[in-house]
């Protein structure tokens, strides 16, 4: 098994993504990323598809609020809350597991909105990816 592949099979036996503070974290470090290379990411966009600007701005404008409504989907109180609520003496009703490992395959068609659309929703759920 490659480095790589062990490096997340690791993350996801070890629960890394269980935790809310860590999924944000992730997610802001990738939109401060895609931000900061927003000319390069525009710019590969255009060459790949062919598009015009607008449409090129609108894929890299909606997946950059794909991550921004992940990232704030993510509530680390009440994440702890539930978490705790066993120990509180309450049921968990709304208790929800990561399924660990995903695979990312997207479609040629909006390639990078499509691959940011369903890995930030996927980090967000707390499971490791592979794209």
């Amino acid at each position: 098994m490659s480095k790589s592949f062990a490096a997340i099979r690791s993350a996801a036996i070890d629960g890394r993504l269980h935790n809310p503070i860590y999924r944000k974290d992730q997610l802001k470090n990738l939109h401060s990323a895609l931000a900061d290379n927003a000319v390069q990411i525009q710019d590969a966009i255009a060459k790949d598809s062919k598009h015009q600007p607008a449409e090129v701005k609108v894929e890299y404008w909606l997946a950059l609020q794909a991550l921004a409504e992940a990232h704030s989907s993510i509530n680390p109180a009440k994440a702890f809350e539930e978490e705790y609520a066993v120990a509180n003496g309450h049921d968990d009703t709304s208790s929800r597991e990561p399924v660990g490992i995903v695979v990312i395959e997207p479609s040629s068609h909006a390639f990078f909105y499509g691959l940011i659309a369903a890995l930030a929703p996927t980090l967000a759920a707390g499971n490791c990816v592979v794209v």
